[in-house]
């Protein structure tokens, strides 16, 4: 896994043993979570200190697409073959499972919304429901448009996917599944689509922004419809190569080698939060 500026610098955050199938960016805590099908992983990143964590490694297939909503402090990810969409807040807690029976390849949210889009390859089909598990809705049903989407991308009142067998890309209304239309053809193997604007990435609070974790731990942010045991909204998660300690609030170091193994207390020392602005209105 590979980072890059505008410039062209670049930079390896993952380098070794490593069979990323989905990508996920959250621009406000600087993370990076990213699915795993050889280890069948679910995974965060801190982009800064390059701590890295895997939230998920059980009952877990084939882990495919995943997408983050910073503001709600939530991720959704797919698995091929247990054909579910699953959800979880940031922290790795609060796991569960919105839709079951979808061969779902891509996903996308409409965090204003509050909705997750995913395409299924086997029924020709586009669909979207709500992130509590309601209000399912199938946009689009076409099998002239849909063969083999892989990626999906939203834009305002427009939806965006990538089909691999069409060679192209395709956008229809989001809400309504009018308006279809190819936007890009004989392409080959097109496999992700995105969107790069202010709207598709507003600014919002940065939960962790006033907050420090100490050495070991990563702060993450946390659903919104929950509050760890302190009452903040984010939570001090250690860090792979580190275990929480006997003590409160501690992460425990492990340095292995070939001779011996030590641990070394580390503390994680959550601050309060200082009050932040309120996010931006949804756009309509």
């Amino acid at each position: 896994m590979i980072a890059c500026d505008d410039d062209g610098n670049h930079a390896a955050l993952v380098e070794h043993n490593v069979s990323l199938t989905g990508l996920a960016v959250d621009w406000i805590h600087g993370l990076v979570f990213w699915t795993d099908w050889g280890l069948k992983t679910v995974n965060v990143m801190n982009l800064n200190t390059k701590q890295r964590k895997v939230l998920f490694n059980e009952d877990i297939d084939s882990p495919g697409a995943i997408a983050v909503d910073p503001s709600k402090g939530l991720i959704f990810w797919t698995d091929w073959k247990k054909e579910t969409i699953e959800r979880a807040s940031m922290d790795g807690n609060d796991r569960m499972t919105i839709v079951n029976s979808s061969s779902s390849t891509g996903i996308a949210l409409d965090i204003f919304h509050e909705r997750v889009y995913w395409a299924d390859r086997n029924t020709n089909t586009i669909a979207s429901i709500d992130y509590n598990e309601n209000d399912r809705r199938t946009i689009l049903r076409s099998s002239t448009y849909i063969k083999y989407p892989f990626s999906l991308a939203i834009f305002e009142d427009k939806l965006y996917w990538a089909d691999v067998y069409q060679k192209g890309v395709f956008v229809m209304n989001k809400f309504n599944g009018t308006e279809v239309r190819q936007l890009i053809n004989d392409v080959f193997e097109p496999r992700i689509v995105r969107v790069y604007h202010n709207a598709v990435q507003p600014e919002l609070p940065n939960k962790c922004n006033h907050h420090s974790c100490g050495d070991g731990a990563i702060c993450l942010p946390k659903d919104n419809s929950f509050k760890n045991r302190t009452g903040l909204p984010y939570s001090c998660v250690c860090a792979d190569g580190y275990k929480t300690g006997e003590e409160p609030n501690t992460c425990v170091l492990s340095i292995v080698s070939n001779v011996f193994t030590t641990t070394v207390p580390v503390p994680v020392v959550p601050i309060p939060a200082v009050p932040v602005p309120a996010a931006p209105a949804p756009v309509t």
